[in-house]
C-alpha cells in the first residue's frame, strides 16, 4: 500500500475525520477492505517469529464502521 494512503488513514483516524476529505477516505477504506478480503494485505503478520499488527489496517477497519451500516 502506498505510504501516502497509509498516512491518510492514520491522520483520518487520529483526528476522528476532522478536516478530512470524507469521500476520499471512504473510497480508500473500501479499497483496503477489498484487499483484506482478497488476502493481499493482513491486519497482523508474523515477522521473524513475532506477530506484528499493521496499525494502519486496523485503523481502516475501525473507520469503516463510520461509513458502513452495521448488519
Amino acid at each position: 500500500m502506498n505510504k501516502e494512503y497509509i498516512k491518510m488513514i492514520e491522520n483520518a483516524y487520529d483526528t476522528n475525520l476532522k478536516d478530512a476529505d470524507l469521500h476520499a477516505i471512504e473510497n480508500l477504506v473500501e479499497d483496503i477492505i477489498k484487499e483484506l478480503n482478497a488476502g493481499s494485505i493482513r491486519v497482523a503478520e508474523n515477522k521473524n517469529g513475532s506477530w506484528a499488527v499493521n496499525q494502519w489496517v486496523k485503523k481502516a477497519i475501525l473507520l469503516s464502521f463510520k461509513f458502513r451500516k452495521n448488519k
